[in-house]
């Protein structure tokens, strides 16, 4: 079947399936998924080269000022790339009120997308009804790093789980946690993994801070060793929040890891260039990236397939503060 024969069986112009194909802005979501739905039922295939070409994804961070965050982007640029796409990136700079506003304007106004990388803007971000940012129609097709409808996310709990149990078995009787209010997430994973280790949960020994980077780890330590027992291990929501802790605990005297082991997360570059190598649990930046640009590679090819959820492994990066 020509273009110009599923055009005439779907009673809409031939420029209207070429618009559908190339994923022009001018016509609606419902359209385009209709048009390609009827292109697959009837065995009309085309390449995603075809779809994509000359094509460029939008992606969307919570910052740019995170190292986190730009590796992140650096590797999507990669990935992207590698597979003959252009790469747009807008920074909600924290403001997440503005966040679905600023993506529908995006999306709407700028030529050439054919779809949206979202980093950690799910489960924070609505709109001035309280709507969810993955509650909107975007008219593209949009994946999330984070959990949502099409996403991948990390199995953060797991090397948590694990770290947990190595410190544990290392003789630590009293594991802190130390967060800011962007990491309420994995400080709920940490009150999970101490319950399925049978360990108590002592909201005292988890602390979280109104700052971020190295104050939020100094204002946790000063909080957690003003308790009657210090904790002998502290695993922190992220590497800066770490290093705030390690500081910290060099200029008290408190010596890492005989008595102090500390953890992080994201496993950044000053991680392994502290000077004692930071224990940190960390993702695969590459293996994250590739696989959020297949996930939308294959919603431009399947717009109404069921959503998919991929989870990947967070590793445990041992070091010398443990």
């Amino acid at each position: 079947m020509t273009q110009q024969e599923l055009a005439a069986l779907l009673g809409v112009t031939p420029a209207t399936v070429s618009k559908a194909i190339k994923g022009a802005p001018d016509i609606s979501a419902a359209t385009r998924n209709r048009v390609l739905t009827a292109m697959e039922a009837h065995g009309m295939k085309i390449e995603r080269e075809r779809r994509t070409q000359g094509k460029a994804v939008l992606v969307v961070t919570p910052e740019f000022g995170s190292e986190f965050y730009a590796m992140m982007l650096s590797s999507l640029h990669r990935s992207l790339e590698s597979r003959g796409l252009m790469m747009l990136t807008i920074s909600l700079e924290m403001d997440y009120g503005k966040a679905i506003r600023t993506v529908k304007q995006a999306l709407r106004t700028t030529p050439g997308l054919c779809g949206a990388v979202l980093i950690h803007c799910n489960e924070i971000c609505s709109d001035d009804e309280g709507c969810g940012i993955t509650d909107i129609d975007f008219g593209r097709p949009v994946v999330y790093y984070g959990k949502a409808h099409d996403c991948v996310c990390s199995s953060y709990r797991e090397a948590l789980y694990h770290a947990v149990l190595y410190l544990k078995e290392h003789g630590r009787r009293r594991i802190a946690f130390a967060g800011e209010t962007l990491t309420a997430d994995k400080a709920l994973a940490f009150r999970m993994v101490l319950r399925q280790l049978g360990l108590p949960v002592d909201e005292r020994y988890i602390y979280t801070s109104s700052l971020r980077f190295g104050q939020a780890g100094a204002d946790g330590f000063q909080a957690l060793f003003s308790l009657p027992e210090p904790p002998d291990a502290i695993i922190c929501g992220y590497d800066y929040i770490a290093l705030g802790v390690l500081n910290s605990a060099d200029a008290a005297g408190i010596e890492v890891p005989r008595e102090l082991a500390v953890i992080g997360a994201d496993n950044l570059r000053a991680a392994g260039a502290y000077r004692l190598g930071l224990s940190t649990i960390g993702d695969n930046h590459e293996r994250v990236a590739d696989a959020l640009v297949e996930l939308l590679l294959w919603r431009i090819a399947h717009p109404n397939a069921p959503e998919r959820q991929i989870t990947l492994p967070a590793d445990l990066y041992l070091r010398a503060t443990t």
